[in-house]
């Protein structure tokens, strides 16, 4: 459980055991932050993205009121040595966007840039952990943020968020043999 959202900037990771029903503290993220995108492959647990809360004193010494920071760092939580790994970090700061694992690779999936107004994105860069790089993707067909993203069959399913208008209900998936998303019911 990665949390941090609203007017929250954490550090916290909390494990939970299905086999005992019990919570146990896990790592610090060595970023804290909110509004985080978060996926889990081959053991691993990746984190991209986010947003940190500046400090009154942020604030006044650098004569910028802007309340959040938009970030582009990845970490990743080895979960057989429950320790974090820093890798490349995203293309371009993104918050509230969503991850999804899918084929070996990391989908970052849509999201905004808090210090500039929260416009939503049609962004998705996805992340090859052999290479350790991020490329390109196919962008979504809405400029979307805090959305929902899972990765079934292969295919990647992006629903619901928020952008231009107000809150969506729009349901797509990715296929990757065929590198196009397609609008769903």
């Amino acid at each position: 459980s990665l949390t941090g959202s609203n007017d929250l900037t954490v550090d916290v990771v909390e494990i939970y055991d299905i086999a005992t029903d019990q919570w146990t503290s896990g790592p610090p993220i060595p970023t804290r932050r909110g509004y985080i995108g978060a996926a889990l492959l081959d053991g691993w647990i990746y984190v991209v993205g986010g947003k940190t809360i500046r400090t009154a004193a942020e604030k006044e010494t650098t004569g910028d009121d802007t309340h959040f920071i938009t970030n582009d760092s990845m970490e990743a939580l080895d979960l057989r040595t429950l320790t974090w790994s820093c890798l490349e970090p995203l293309p371009a700061p993104r918050a509230a966007l969503n991850a999804a694992a899918c084929r070996g690779k990391i989908y970052a999936i849509g999201g905004c840039h808090m210090d500039r107004g929260g416009d939503p994105f049609d962004h998705v860069d996805i992340f090859d952990p052999a290479s350790g790089h991020w490329e390109p993707g196919v962008p979504l067909p809405l400029q979307v943020w805090d959305l929902a993203a899972v990765t079934v069959d292969d295919k990647i399913y992006v629903m619901a968020g928020g952008g231009h208008g107000g809150l969506k209900n729009d349901l797509h998936v990715f296929d990757p043999d065929k590198n196009k998303w397609k609008a769903l019911a």
